[in-house]
């Protein structure tokens, strides 16, 4: 994405770092997909994906002088594929259903090291480092409780919606696609442009672009060129099976994800490192949520489903007629009274009107009536 924090991560690489009405979270861009949509099981992962490549057999020397840079960092190519292991065979399943060249699956290599919870100095986020602005012209959920870009299933389907209008843009250039990824499109066509009217060629080599995206371009092949045959290069993959790794699992709203953890049977660390997407340390409390999970994990889960159930019915129960702990102290509950106004009960519990409405699903100046619960977010204290 556009952002110095593409310089920066492409850096570290080098470097060798050894919209309308919402729908349920994590349902609106069909995350079940992750278990449905297995393709072939026979091989790895990489075989698959090597299949798939259509821009690795180009050379140049930046090609080559990014090959050269890459390969005398096995190590961390090696912790990076590592990393892609429970990613990688949704993004080439999604791939494969739009028929885009593998090679775009290397580009969360380069941005964030298949990290989907990585974040920016720029603040673009998630495996696909998406900007805000991006974000939401990309349709992609931003809110107190959810942030979409970090959504394997739906920042992906977002940057690939991108990157095709990218392509179709450029008149189906795939590398004039990937340097707009990077430095905005607007910064292409200014390039094409100048090289136009001074009758110079106008593919990506002869452009005149931006240093970090002359390199962006290049590596991302060369990287390429690296997975389709690591031993030449010194370079060793972490073994991936060619099948789905996690498994999508309906929750319901207000759950408190450290209990879903701990009936799953994995810590909460690993938990929301599959669904960094869910900010607060809970479901948003007025819808359902589908949580990502490996196999096992998720078998469980759903197993005990009721018992999950039961655990969050009693956490969010109030304790008295203001606010009680909930949901291992993430959220509280607050009993509106008569006179209760939005901003009051906000000024009061030290968040604005805004935050208040979002967390309640209310739009601001909305009537309380007596009686109405409303739910009040309280961030648990940072350790360290």
């Amino acid at each position: 994405m556009k952002s110095q924090s593409a310089a920066v991560l492409l850096a570290a690489l080098l470097l060798g770092a050894c919209a309308s009405p919402q729908p349920p979270v994590g349902q609106d861009r069909e995350p079940q997909r992750i278990a449905a949509r297995s393709g072939t099981t026979q091989g790895s992962v990489w075989q698959r994906l090597r299949r798939q490549l259509r821009l690795a057999d180009q050379e140049h020397p930046r090609i080559q002088e990014e090959r050269t840079e890459l390969s005398r960092k096995p190590r961390y190519i090696q912790q990076v594929s590592a990393r892609a292991q429970p990613f990688l065979h949704y993004i080439l399943s999604e791939m494969d259903s739009r028929d885009l060249p593998a090679e775009l699956a290397v580009i969360p290599m380069i941005e964030s090291g298949y990290r989907p919870d990585a974040v920016s100095p720029g603040q673009a986020a998630g495996l696909w480092q998406i900007q805000p602005g991006t974000a939401r012209v990309l349709g992609l959920r931003m809110d107190r409780w959810y942030d979409g870009r970090k959504s394997v299933p739906e920042a992906t389907d977002a940057a690939l919606d991108y990157l095709e209008r990218l392509h179709e843009q450029f008149d189906g250039d795939w590398l004039l696609a990937l340097a707009a990824y990077n430095a905005g499109a607007g910064t292409v066509q200014k390039a094409i442009e100048r090289n136009r009217r001074a009758g110079k060629p106008t593919d990506f080599w002869n452009l005149s672009l931006p240093a970090h995206t002359r390199e962006y371009v290049p590596r991302i092949i060369a990287l390429s060129q690296i997975i389709a045959a690591p031993d030449s290069y010194g370079v060793k993959l972490t073994e991936l099976a060619n099948v789905p790794y996690l498994v999508p699992v309906d929750i319901g709203p207000g759950v408190n994800l450290s209990a879903a953890a701990e009936i799953a049977g994995i810590s909460a660390e690993q938990l929301l490192a599959y669904n960094p997407a869910l900010k607060s340390g809970v479901t948003p409390p007025q819808e359902p949520a589908q949580l990502l999970l490996p196999k096992p994990s998720a078998e469980q889960l759903q197993a005990r489903a009721a018992e999950l159930s039961r655990q969050s019915a009693v956490a969010s129960l109030p304790a008295d007629h203001a606010i009680a702990p909930a949901a291992g102290d993430d959220q509280r509950r607050y009993t509106v009274r008569r006179g209760d106004t939005l901003g009051a009960i906000a000024e009061r519990h030290g968040v604005s009107s805004q935050e208040l409405a979002d967390w309640n699903g209310l739009r601001r100046g909305t009537p309380l009536r007596p009686g109405q619960q409303l739910v009040i977010l309280v961030q648990p204290p940072r350790s360290g």
